[in-house]
């Protein structure tokens, strides 16, 4: 039971980023790009965690280098796929800078993870 609910956290955190996604027109004041960026790695980061954790509980028995590398390559792909949705919301745009940001954030959370996965690993389990 426990590995299905460790999905939850993961599903929930793409959700919220795909609703503040869709907010039309929603940016960093002028002039503070750097800020919209470190909200995407901060965001990403924590949707990365998620992420890793996740697949850490669905695939207890891979070693962590390959959930790491499906941590990084879904969450990259997600990435990407929120900034086409963007181009179909009203005032907002696509950014291949914000995408980078995304896929930092990302990378962050697969270092966090592997120092959390085998006690994630062990709770899930027992």
């Amino acid at each position: 039971m426990r590995r299905r609910l460790a999905l939850l956290p993961a599903v929930l955190y793409a959700l919220t980023i795909a609703t503040l996604s869709h907010i039309p027109g929603l940016r960093p004041p002028p002039g503070a790009s750097w800020a919209d960026k470190a909200v995407h790695v901060v965001l990403y980061t924590g949707f990365g965690l998620t992420l890793a954790l996740a697949l850490t509980a669905q695939l207890p028995h891979r070693p962590f280098g390959k959930v790491a590398l499906w941590t990084f390559v879904l969450g990259a792909l997600y990435a990407a796929s929120d900034e086409v949705h963007q181009l179909f919301v009203p005032y907002r745009v696509a950014d291949f800078l914000d995408w980078v940001a995304d896929v930092v954030g990302i990378g962050i959370s697969v270092v966090l993870a592997r120092r959390l996965s085998r006690r994630w690993n062990r709770w899930i389990h027992t």
